[in-house]
């Protein structure tokens, strides 16, 4: 027995329902890029080991043995990782003599992983699909297979079905495959899939409820070109997003929405850096989409905040609290709206277009063509950009201060583009000198986001008093929280405009770090 193949894979994943799946195969777009080879159908069922404590699944890895025939292949693939919507990863296939895991035939290092588990190495679980394959031709020597899988994930007697398609770069750019799969969705209705057939599977055989997934740290250097950087920054952002629909699903977890409006800002982010070094990479009308979905995740989120950080602990503080605990249920009712507008919006084609859209501007970013004009390095863009920001910021409060509701709002604006541009370029820098600035800056943010809070939640509670339900409070007891809500911020209020006097200040006062 050897290793046959050794591959690194690089695939867009869509989810469909099993109507779409029709509609793709006889859709027009992929009818006239079919390779000459003719579409292929196989039953394929594999089979997922581990240990009960999930060694290798906790370090990374997947190991599985598939059928295809009469053979047995057993395949190690090292954990997809995500970026900008497409999925990438290594995996080593050996042919092996049956359903059972040939451990020697593993590299060593996974051999060594799993040498005090070999014992107790059992099925997790195991999929079984029907796969049809379509060669497609994109021209210039672009080729993609598309891959559509139908069939079942089992484990522990329980199971879930899986209708899914891969797009698999065989040559090519990520560029074209972006704007193919926006050519297919014209025809037919899908969304991206963020999870892997594996990731499922664990989730499923172990109960497990998605979890919040945070931004990850980028690896950045001085000398890295900036479009690198920015596709770096703007492809995390979108799979910081993708990542946490599960859980902004759910509506159980707050984390969730909380996760997908960061992902979404560092994606602005990356947009507003990107046209600053070149005009060229301008985002057109992907801002204005993200404002869309940025105003649905902001309504959800400012529910979440209004009922966890300000009904919930005035209730713990009142005896009795019957004015308050309708309050939260008719705010609830609210959340709960807002939690079904999102996922409407989640399902909807005009995110899926926007996501497809989003991976096709970072793909051309990441791919520049050398025959263009060459992106500067980082050490030359962030001077600039920072000396930028904090001008704007210090023109500010020296015009206008911060006394009413929308200066403060402005303020708290230009506080967040400092801070995520500083964020951004920090590690091009060592830690000592960004760190103190960085605090400031954060201090400064966190007091701005509390007093923003506070106007949210007089603003909701004005529309619950519009809003009278059967079980609503009376006037009269309406009148009454409203009051103590009210003052109960007019109390914070205080405080914190003594903690945003202090935190610019200190801020103002701070030796720049770049």
């Amino acid at each position: 027995m050897a290793i046959t193949e050794s591959k690194v894979e690089t695939e867009l994943k869509l989810r469909l329902s099993t109507k779409s799946v029709r509609a793709l195969l006889e859709c027009p777009s992929l009818s006239a890029t079919r390779d000459a080879g003719a579409a292929t159908t196989v039953k394929l069922r594999t089979i997922y080991f581990d240990s009960p404590d999930r060694t290798l699944w906790q370090a990374g890895v997947a190991l599985r043995l598939r059928r295809v025939g009469r053979r047995w292949i057993q395949s190690i693939k090292l954990t997809s990782s995500e970026h900008a919507g497409l999925h990438r990863h290594g995996e080593l296939e050996t042919v092996v003599p049956g359903a059972t895991p040939a451990l020697d035939e593993l590299p060593d290092t996974i051999r060594t992983l799993i040498e005090d588990h070999r014992a107790d190495l059992a099925p997790v679980f195991e999929t079984e699909v029907q796969r049809t394959l379509v060669p497609v031709a994109l021209g210039d020597g672009q080729m993609i297979e598309l891959a559509i899988d139908r069939g079942r994930i089992k484990a522990k007697g329980e199971s879930e079905a899986l209708c899914e398609a891969e797009l698999e770069i065989k040559e090519g750019s990520a560029a074209r495959v972006f704007e193919f799969a926006l050519e297919l969705h014209r025809s037919v209705s899908f969304v991206l899939e963020h999870r892997t057939k594996a990731a499922r599977g664990y989730a499923l055989a172990d109960a497990q409820a998605p979890r919040p997934r945070m931004a990850q740290g980028l690896v950045l250097t001085p000398d890295m070109p900036a479009n690198q950087a920015l596709a770096l920054a703007a492809g995390d952002g979108l799979r910081q997003m993708g990542a946490n629909e599960a859980i902004a699903r759910l509506g159980e977890d707050i984390e969730g929405v909380h996760q997908m409006r960061v992902g979404l800002r560092r994606l602005k982010v990356a947009f507003t850096l990107a046209t600053n070094v070149r005009s060229d990479f301008a985002t057109g009308g992907l801002r204005t989409e993200l404002s869309w979905i940025g105003d649905v995740l902001g309504r959800a989120r400012d529910l979440d905040v209004f009922i966890d950080e300000t009904l919930e602990p005035l209730r713990a503080k009142l005896t009795p609290a019957r004015e308050i605990d309708q309050l939260i249920d008719q705010a609830t009712a609210l959340r709960r709206k807002a939690y079904d507008t999102l996922r409407a919006c989640l399902d909807s084609p005009r995110y899926t277009d926007l996501q497809l859209r989003i991976g096709a501007w970072v793909a051309a970013l990441s791919e520049h063509a050398t025959d263009q004009p060459a992106f500067p390095p980082l050490s030359e863009v962030a001077p600039p950009l920072l000396s930028k920001r904090r001008r704007q910021i210090r023109r500010f409060v020296r015009d206008h201060g911060w006394q009413t509701k929308s200066e403060l709002h402005e303020f708290r604006l230009h506080a967040k583009k400092l801070r995520y541009a500083a964020t951004f370029f920090a590690p091009l820098y060592p830690r000592k000198r960004t760190k103190t600035f960085i605090g400031h800056l954060a201090q400064l943010q966190d007091a701005l986001g509390l007093a923003h809070d506070g106007e949210v939640a007089r603003a909701l509670l004005a529309e619950l008093g519009t809003r009278p339900t059967i079980d609503a409070p009376p006037a009269q007891a309406w009148r009454q929280a409203d009051s103590l809500i009210e003052g109960w911020h007019l109390a914070r209020a205080s405080h914190l405009a003594q903690q945003i006097e202090e935190a610019w200040h200190a801020l103002d006062e701070a030796k720049r770090f770049w």
